[in-house]
């Protein structure tokens, strides 16, 4: 078992593969990888190694993946990413409810408005299919995420959010599935709503599930689509 240098025994708590994390006093802890010569602590641990420590964790987290793509340091920050998606579906909710056209189409992201079929008629008929005031929404636990930084030297970051929703109105049950697109670093068009689908709870041949349109992230407005 590893020593200081005043003969205190160094625990190992956890090892896989290359890395290793040794406890330290005043409740730190000590990641490094297995080929680097142990590192031994004298006393009380020093506030600024384990500062250099942490950085270095997150310098190897740039490294991850999500669902099989490199993800950046930015999805493991504290950011609350099913508020944000809830935050933009509330807005859609309010806009929908006012039949503001302007205010919808505002939520979407400049190219998705660019690549759908006829988006002002696609509004006015969400108008039409979604009847009544909201009463309360379930987001099924949150959203999916999807990110990534390109590896061709461009450094683009990107974020996408992959949202599920059941609503309650005065007058139906809805369900909608959206793409929302928090970040693009390279491209300030792609941010915003992408993709909207809507059916009716009733209408929906797998209400027992998560709703997800009918898979195609078709971009803009799509109503009465299911897989």
């Amino acid at each position: 078992m590893p020593q200081g240098s005043g003969g205190v025994p160094l625990r190992t708590i956890w090892e896989k593969k290359n890395f290793t994390i040794l406890p330290c006093e005043n409740g730190c802890v000590l990641y490094r990888e297995a080929s680097v010569p142990a590192i031994y602590w004298e006393g009380k641990c020093m506030k600024k190694v384990c500062m250099l420590l942490l950085i270095a964790m997150a310098v190897l987290l740039t490294s991850c993946t999500i669902g099989g793509l490199p993800i950046n340091r930015y999805a493991y920050m504290r950011v609350d990413y099913t508020a944000a998606a809830n935050d933009r579906f509330e807005e859609l909710i309010a806009a929908v409810q006012k039949q503001d056209s302007a205010a919808v189409q505002s939520l979407f992201s400049q190219n998705a408005l660019r690549e759908a079929q006829d988006m002002e008629e696609a509004v006015r008929a969400l108008f039409d299919y979604y009847q009544g005031e909201m009463i309360s929404y379930d987001d099924w636990g949150g959203d999916n995420l999807k990110g990534g930084m390109n590896t061709d030297g461009t450094g683009r970051r990107w974020t996408a959010l992959y949202s599920t929703y059941d609503v309650e109105t005065t007058q139906d049950k809805y369900r909608f599935a959206m793409e929302f697109m928090l970040q693009d670093t390279a491209d300030a068009d792609n941010v915003g709503i992408r993709s909207l689908y809507v059916i009716r709870l009733a209408d929906d041949p797998n209400p027992q599930r998560a709703y997800r349109g009918d898979g195609e992230d078709t971009p803009g407005i799509n109503i009465y689509k299911a897989t």
